[in-house]
């Protein structure tokens, strides 16, 4: 008989014929890649629609009298690019600059370059500064058509020609996003804000949200839904002017401004743009239809996860010297490049922010603090 020698720890088994160790799964064959895949598509789905603003037809009508509203509050700098722009233009317009109580030289800028300078009253209750400033502009000349323009655009001397012209051929509200032109890296990190903000505002489709720095209207109906009066404490004017409109029964035709319009948004840097991003970001984003918000954000969820994928992959390398699997390594790089792709072609019509979207990890960091922050402020009413 065999010698017996005691309990002890079991013998390893040998390894059967043919079994080997399974190799991990790979990333892009499991259920949670296929998902990543398919965010990456539905981005292509809801991307902006970049449509330009068409050239003016001609017609056998008499040209109709514009009205160009510029609300200003210290914009002594930018009202010395923008009102020459304006005496260039190819269509004959009337400026009015209302000046809010500037403490710069606004009002004397303003005249300077022929337009009319509105001095503004007191602040009522229950408004904010700019919509009191283009309730009282829209009142100065309640005829023709309206131009509302920020100070800080820069148009092209085709453009109010082009606005008339589409104004005149439809009832209702144009809206045109401008081109954002940047000159500092810092500037770059408005990247995300502004896709996000073309996306859920649908850009170019059918029951658009409006922008700001360029509507254009009829003043009859301006007037007949109630204009900024309606909207008078709302911080996105803008877009609660255009449900008025649609809520009125009248179409809300949004354009992207490139080779039209441009604005260089936040010129100081981050700060500024922290506190401009702030304020309007959270509610703006949430203001679009429901469906489409969540669409967006599943979008943007498969960002986030591409943007810390290969960062992850390889920043643990480095610190603990384990290598990743090719596939883990592959997955990342494909997600990476893939969604760099995707947003570097979203942005090219909306700025020149050029390779921007190949540091996408600073930009869903600056993004994910900003809108945080964004609610906060929100849900206090600050």
């Amino acid at each position: 008989m065999p010698l017996s020698h005691g309990p002890g720890p079991p013998r390893p088994s040998a390894p059967m014929l043919g079994a080997s160790r399974c190799p991990p799964k790979s990333p892009l064959v499991d259920f949670y890649s296929w998902t990543l895949l398919f965010r990456w598509l539905l981005g292509w789905g809801m991307r902006p629609i970049a449509r330009p603003l068409p050239e003016p037809v001609d017609t056998d009508t008499p040209r109709a009298r514009v009205n160009i509203v510029v609300p200003a509050r210290n914009e002594e700098a930018n009202l010395k690019n923008l009102l020459p722009r304006l005496s260039n233009q190819t269509y004959p317009c009337t400026v009015t600059v209302v000046d809010d109580h500037s403490t710069d030289k606004t009002a004397e800028v303003a005249r300077a370059n022929g337009a009319i300078v509105l001095e503004s009253k007191d602040l009522p209750i229950g408004w904010t500064g700019k919509n009191w400033a283009c309730w009282q502009g829209a009142n100065q000349n309640p005829y023709g058509l309206l131009v509302f323009l920020d100070a800080d655009t820069l148009p092209s001397k085709t453009l109010i020609a082009r606005l008339a012209s589409q104004v005149e051929m439809a009832n209702g509200l144009i809206s045109v996003q401008p081109f954002h032109r940047m000159f500092k890296w810092s500037e770059r990190f408005a990247a995300t804000f502004n896709l996000l903000g073309a996306m859920g505002a649908r850009l170019g489709r059918k029951a658009s949200l409006a922008f700001g720095p360029v509507l254009a209207t009829k003043s009859s109906d301006y007037f007949a839904v109630g204009g900024h009066k309606l909207v008078s404490n709302s911080i996105i004017e803008d877009v609660e002017l255009g449900r008025a409109y649609e809520a009125a029964g009248l179409d809300v035709k949004t354009f992207a401004g490139r080779n039209q319009v441009e604005f260089r948004m936040y010129p100081e840097g981050i700060g500024q743009m922290f506190e401009g991003f702030t304020k309007n970001l959270a509610p703006a984003l949430l203001s679009s239809n429901w469906l489409w918000s969540l669409g967006v954000i599943f979008w943007f969820s498969g960002v986030m996860v591409a943007s810390w994928e290969l960062p992850y992959a390889l920043a643990k390398w480095a610190l603990t010297g384990v290598a990743p699997t090719t596939s883990v390594l592959v997955a990342a790089v494909i997600l990476y490049v893939g969604y760099a792709i995707q947003i570097c072609v979203m942005l090219k019509p909306l700025g020149n922010f050029g390779i921007s979207a190949a540091f996408m990890p600073l930009g869903v960091i600056t993004f994910i603090v900003v809108f945080g922050w964004s609610v906060i402020c929100a849900a206090k009413g600050d």
